[in-house]
């Protein structure tokens, strides 16, 4: 949301890349549900949710590094999320406003498991309904932070193997958080940007 609060007092990310190729696969996108190419949007032919059609374009080269594209509910946004979780061999940090994705949750505590570092910071909105907390908050102990007061946590950020640069190291970021309703109904974006800068 842009907006005066958005912008000065919530904690979000922000990302800037400068690449044709994915500029246009946004553009496109808006086009789907804008309805049309042109400057007035064409209610009849636009499309949102789940009505909206996957496009096909998930991969990017931009600057030597492979850049994955999502957008929810078409692209199975939830998938790829774990599998960039299940990616980690040495360290993953996630930072997530809504978290409610047992699934998710789940991929997380076997990384845990296996000996994967997995600290994660998420809003106290994710404990009000969901699987995931309950999961996080007994698996991970310490090593969860819940954020608490008027200042939301609105980011939806996993870091995966930033210390281990012979592993995959990956940022995933977008406006997609965590849950059922993002990952089926809402229109959502990803990026899953493979780099160790």
């Amino acid at each position: 949301v842009w907006g005066v609060n958005q912008f000065n007092t919530v904690n979000n990310n922000t990302i800037f890349i400068q690449d044709s190729a994915l500029a246009h696969a946004f553009l496109d996108h808006f086009h789907m549900m804008w309805g049309d190419t042109g400057t007035a949007p064409n209610p009849v032919t636009a499309r949102f949710g789940p009505f909206k059609s996957d496009l096909g374009r998930h991969f990017f080269n931009i600057g030597g590094k492979t850049v994955e594209l999502y957008f929810s509910p078409t692209d199975n946004t939830d998938a790829h999320i774990q599998s960039a979780i299940n990616s980690a061999n040495t360290d993953l940090y996630f930072s997530v406003y809504t978290f409610t994705q047992a699934s998710c949750a789940s991929a997380i505590l076997a990384r845990n498991t296996a000996g994967v570092y997995t600290p994660g910071i998420i809003d106290e909105n994710s404990t009000i309904a969901g699987a995931a907390y309950p999961l996080l908050n007994a698996g991970l102990g310490s090593l969860m932070k819940t954020r608490t007061g008027a200042q939301i946590h609105h980011h939806k950020t996993l870091i995966v193997d930033p210390s281990n640069f012979c592993s995959d190291p990956l940022v995933l970021t977008g406006s997609h958080n965590w849950t059922n309703q993002a990952d089926t109904k809402n229109d959502e974006n990803t990026l899953i940007i493979h780099s160790d800068t």
